[in-house]
């Protein structure tokens, strides 16, 4: 799930951006989300609300 194989685990979109140390965003569903797995939501003004978050 890291580097150029980097998918999303909500939609499993390969079009996912890089936004921070271990953060992404995922073009499709527009969501981000880190390499935990844990997935925030982002509001009309800018804040994140976490979603889910993977137990692997």
């Amino acid at each position: 799930m890291v580097g150029d194989n980097m998918v999303c685990p909500v939609c499993n979109g390969k079009d996912v951006g890089k936004i921070g140390e271990n953060q992404y965003f995922c073009w499709n569903c527009h969501v981000e989300f880190n390499t935990a797995a844990e997935v925030y939501m982002i509001s009309e003004e800018g804040n994140l609300t976490k979603v889910s978050a993977s137990g692997r």
